[in-house]
């Protein structure tokens, strides 16, 4: 005799189903997390980056602003150096070392002085304060520094305010 087959109940085929169905619903629901998550972690590190730029850029401006200040007094202590007199020997000495210190102080910052007297006028880096006759520098070039220009790292940090030679 044949064997009798197998039929399925439908309570069975709608069990098979559901099953299938609920795996793919649980499968699409964690692409989905999945994504969520991924998208929350470039979120995260975007965010990082973002701070972390700006701190650098505060920290920038903060030391800017630090060191405009102590240029002043670098100026003014330029100015005591040259006085003259016949008791300022002593004055003055005492002058120069604190302008070496200060100097000292700005160079552990990234600060350098840019050396201007005789060379071409460049306005990225130069202030044109007006003009001068000279017959030791060529046309074009920078002939007396007035107040000396200083770069922070790579950055300028104030211009060189010069005469050019005509």
């Amino acid at each position: 005799m044949d064997k009798p087959k197998e039929i399925a109940t439908p309570a069975e085929g709608a069990e098979a189903r559901t099953s299938d169905d609920r795996l793919i619903d649980l499968e699409k629901a964690l692409r989905e997390k999945e994504d969520l998550y991924l998208r929350a972690l470039a979120d995260l590190d975007n965010y990082r980056k973002r701070v972390d730029r700006e701190m650098k850029e505060v920290e920038r401006r903060t030391k800017k602003a630090l060191l405009l200040d102590l240029l002043e007094v670098v100026d003014n202590l330029e100015r005591a150096i040259g006085t003259e007199g016949k008791h300022v020997l002593s004055v003055k000495e005492g002058v120069r070392a604190i302008h070496r210190q200060v100097l000292d102080i700005l160079k552990r910052y990234g600060v350098v002085q840019l050396k201007s007297l005789g060379k071409g006028f460049d306005p990225h880096y130069h202030e044109a304060a007006g003009t001068i006759e000279s017959e030791a520098f060529p046309s074009g070039t920078v002939g007396v520094e007035l107040r000396k220009g200083y770069l922070m790292e790579e950055d300028l940090l104030r211009p060189s305010r010069v005469l050019i030679v005509k």
